[in-house]
């Protein structure tokens, strides 16, 4: 009787360690598809706003706005600069918290985002 229960005991252990790491790489594979799925919703919404017409800068100075302010806007905003480079330096803060500035509120979109409800 004492041997049927230690080849039990063993039994249930060989499946506890089987499982914990086919737990841990489900959990991992989770957590890399919602990494991926971040990166492509953002990808998608960036390609969305590149494909409205005109440009930030001209949206926000009207259409009676000089070609030179919008243009020194453009500059601040770095709207002159390359898509990707755009996208790349937006994904470098984002991955370090800094989301950008809000351009009604003026001020970091983490802090003028609501909180939870």
């Amino acid at each position: 009787m004492t041997i049927a229960l230690h080849r039990g005991a063993t039994g249930a252990r060989a499946r506890t360690r089987r499982r914990v790491p086919r737990l841990a790489r489900m959990i991992g594979g989770r957590l890399a598809l919602g990494a991926v799925t971040l990166v492509a919703v953002s990808v998608l919404v960036f390609l969305a706003t590149r494909f409205l017409p005109g440009n930030a800068a001209q949206a926000i100075l009207g259409r009676s706005a000089t070609p030179e302010r919008v243009a020194a806007l453009s500059a601040e905003l770095r709207l002159d600069r390359s898509p990707l480079e755009q996208y790349v330096s937006w994904l470098q803060g984002a991955v370090h918290g800094d989301f950008g500035t809000s351009l009604a509120a003026h001020r970091s979109v983490w802090t003028s985002s609501p909180g939870p409800c």
